[in-house]
Formats: structure tokens, C-alpha cells, sequence
């Protein structure tokens, strides 16, 4: 990966995570670790379920496998709420982006992941 791309992938405001075809994050923002409280070096080579709750964990083999059919922009989970869990093992409700990145010569799912907590509480002072 280029020094630019990385110190701009570094920066976002959101949990960033490079995926592979076998589903191995090859690469994570600092926002990522804030967020899921994890290092870099616990992350780097694990596979990106370690993020999801284990309810939901079976699912996403095929997820990956069908995503990576059909690779194209888009947000996961629409219409329904997705979690990601902490090392702490604690659920919070996610939003995520899936957008495909090819780079040198291979295909890989960059993943934005926003924390929308705050939002879920609010949305639901109005119901």
C-alpha cells in the first residue's frame, strides 16, 4: 500500500478495515482500535468475525464469499441493525459500508464501520 493511502486510511474519523479474500484483515485505522479496543497486532492477520457477535459469526462466511462474487459499493445489514463486539466482548449497533479495493493485483473489502449508539438511543427518546 502507498505511504498516502495509508496515512489517509489512518485518519478517518471511522473504524476502516481492509479485508482480504479469506476474510483476514490485512489492515486497520487507529479508529479501529479505539473502537473495538483492540491493537493493531491483535487484529493484522485475525479474521474480521472476531468483530461480530458470535450469534451472528456463522453467517458471515457467506457473506464474504457472495460479496466477493459481486464486488461493488454498498452498506451492509439495510434494514436491519448490525452489531460489532468489543474485546471486551460488549455489543454496540453498527453501521457498515462495503466498498471493493484492488491493489496489487488483488482484490480486497474495505469496511467502514461507524458507531451509531448514540443515534439508536436518540432515535429511540422519539418513538
Amino acid at each position: 500500500m502507498s505511504e498516502v493511502f495509508e496515512k489517509i486510511f489512518d485518519c478517518s474519523p471511522v473504524a476502516m478495515i481492509l479485508v482480504n479474500h479469506d476474510s483476514k484483515i490485512q489492515l486497520i485505522n487507529k479508529h479501529t482500535e479505539f473502537l473495538f479496543n483492540y491493537t493493531k497486532e491483535e487484529l493484522i492477520g485475525q479474521d474480521v468475525s472476531l468483530l461480530i457477535p458470535q450469534e451472528s459469526r456463522h453467517k458471515h462466511p457467506t457473506l464474504v464469499k457472495d460479496y466477493f462474487l459481486s464486488p461493488l459499493p454498498r452498506r451492509m445489514g439495510a434494514g436491519r441493525t448490525l452489531f460489532g463486539i468489543r474485546k471486551d466482548q460488549t455489543k454496540f449497533p453498527v453501521e457498515v459500508g462495503l466498498n471493493p479495493i484492488e491493489a496489487d493485483g488483488n482484490l480486497f473489502v474495505m469496511s467502514s464501520v461507524i458507531d451509531i449508539t448514540e443515534r439508536t438511543k436518540a432515535e429511540q427518546r422519539f418513538k
